[in-house]
């Protein structure tokens, strides 16, 4: 008798264990926020001609996207003088992407390249990166 008490506990246990079901609810992805002004992130843009500076030009940057504009609706620009410093430093960005365009002059030649950026997080950070330019007429000076 005490062995039938036993067996029946057991299965009573495990349909109560196998009839239990959770409620396993679609999570929606979270979106990194809308790159721009208003964080604590500094991104400092180097042009590199053949691993060199270039002589002048200018840092076109895009908020909130990885791909962007040709020529216009850019959010800030940074212009880079001949003989002076060649990193633009765009300040205050918060967390998400950034498209950069460069345009510029390197030894006569007109150069451009683009790239894409990331920040990570809204900690203060200051981002370095190098944006490879080429020739715009297909030479390699």
């Amino acid at each position: 008798m005490r062995t039938m008490k036993f067996a029946a506990g057991l299965l009573l246990a495990g349909l109560f264990i196998a009839s239990c079901t959770r409620d396993n609810g679609i999570a929606e992805p979270v979106l990194p926020p809308k790159g721009g002004k208003g964080g604590k992130a500094i991104l400092e843009v180097t042009p590199k001609h053949h691993g060199k500076d270039i002589d002048s030009g200018t840092v076109y940057i895009k908020y909130g996207v990885l791909t962007g504009p040709v020529l216009d609706g850019y959010d800030d620009t940074v212009y880079l003088p001949k003989d002076g410093s060649m990193t633009a430093k765009f300040d205050s960005l918060k967390w998400g992407n950034y498209f950069l365009n460069v345009h510029g002059f390197d030894k006569g030649f007109i150069v451009a390249g683009t790239a894409s950026f990331s920040v990570v997080d809204s900690s203060v950070r200051t981002y370095n990166t190098v944006v490879s330019v080429t020739e715009t007429d297909g030479s390699n000076h």
